[in-house]
């Protein structure tokens, strides 16, 4: 009996010594501790300036033969976005869920660590973002202080930078630039139903 059960301890043991490896926990992605001012390029050759404070995000985007910029409000405790862009008619926003990742500046879901790199001369630990589309992976580069400065993820099936910080100071930021505006009319968007598909893009 003692030959038959020495394999099987054996074997127990190099299983209890592999577990930690094999089943990393993935953990909530670390948010903006800082307030900050970034600028930046986004897919499809488009410029943004952001700025941080407090936990709401604010970022104006340049989109190539786009006539004016578009701004976006990002809170992020509630997850709630106003998207705010010129029209014919005046300004009109669009409110959205962040049921995804807010992606530019900051990062919302979970994932695990892979690795670091460095982007704009700021060190950052590489996140492998968790999706409902595994085939299609999405990681951010993220500094200690949480904020994103790279993301990287699969568009018509090849993989590309979504969106990279190219400059990053921080540094106090006026609370007032950062409000939703409340004196725009706001079109609000479906919220997804659970369990159905969401984009895996951090674009928003």
């Amino acid at each position: 009996m003692r030959f038959g059960q020495r394999p099987v301890g054996h074997m127990l043991l190099t299983l209890l010594a592999l577990w930690p490896a094999a089943a990393v926990a993935a953990e909530p992605l670390p948010l903006p501790s800082v307030d900050f001012a970034a600028q930046g390029t986004f897919i499809g050759g488009g410029t943004l300036t952001i700025r941080h404070h407090g936990g709401m995000l604010r970022t104006d985007m340049a989109i190539p033969g786009a006539p004016m910029p578009m701004t976006g409000y990002f809170d992020l405790a509630t997850r709630k976005a106003l998207m705010v862009a010129s029209t014919p008619a005046g300004p009109m926003a669009m409110e959205v869920n962040l049921a995804d990742q807010a992606g530019y500046g900051a990062m919302i879901g979970t994932g695990v660590r892979e690795g670091r790199d460095t982007v704009a001369g700021e060190p950052c630990d590489i996140w492998r973002i968790e999706t409902n589309r595994p085939e299609e992976p999405v990681r951010s580069c993220i500094t200690s202080d949480g904020i994103a400065l790279r993301t990287d993820a699969v568009v018509g099936g090849k993989p590309q930078t979504v969106f990279e910080i190219t400059g990053l100071t921080r540094g106090a930021q006026n609370p007032d630039d950062l409000r939703m505006p409340r004196d725009v009319p706001v079109m609000r968007l479906p919220m997804p139903q659970p369990g159905a598909p969401r984009p895996a893009l951090p674009a928003r």
